[in-house]
């Protein structure tokens, strides 16, 4: 499995117009190196590119290249945590402002997607059906358990 590079993919740089988060949530060393290798997108059901540089884990959407998230770690006990995310706030490009539900997502999407483990969706849904239907919008073929890198 090889690791993503920011050469990887057709990518935008965070907006001008952003938001600040503090966060945490600590990672094994093992977890670590799993998250660090990010994730190409392999078909159109693969909604993220994600790639690690000088400490921050970049989020960008696959289909336009948007930046959304840049989460920042630093060493702790444990091996790793995430303490901060900066939040893409244009509307043009990501309609989200809910800072927590943001958080929310950041965990969802490093869980199923980068460490492959089952993770509750943070759904704004009362209805299973929409509920399902902005998950699959949000994280695809990751939502079913199925990865780019799968054969």
């Amino acid at each position: 499995m090889r690791t993503a590079r920011p050469s990887d993919w057709k990518i935008e740089a965070m907006p001008a117009k952003r938001a600040v988060v503090q966060l945490r949530h600590d990672f094994h060393s093992a977890e670590m190196e799993i998250i660090k290798r990010g994730v190409v997108p392999k078909q159109m059901e693969d909604k993220w590119f994600v790639y690690w540089a000088k400490d921050v884990l970049h989020f960008h959407r696959s289909w336009t290249g948007f930046c959304v998230y840049e989460v920042h770690f630093r060493r702790s006990p444990l091996g790793s945590e995430m303490f901060e995310a900066v939040l893409n706030r244009d509307s043009s490009q990501y309609s989200e402002i809910n800072n927590q539900r943001d958080i929310s997502l950041i965990s969802y999407l490093i869980h199923i997607l980068l460490l492959r483990t089952p993770y509750p969706f943070p759904s704004t849904e009362c209805d299973k059906g929409q509920a399902a239907l902005q998950e699959w919008s949000l994280s695809g073929r990751a939502s079913l358990g199925e990865h780019p890198d799968d054969a």
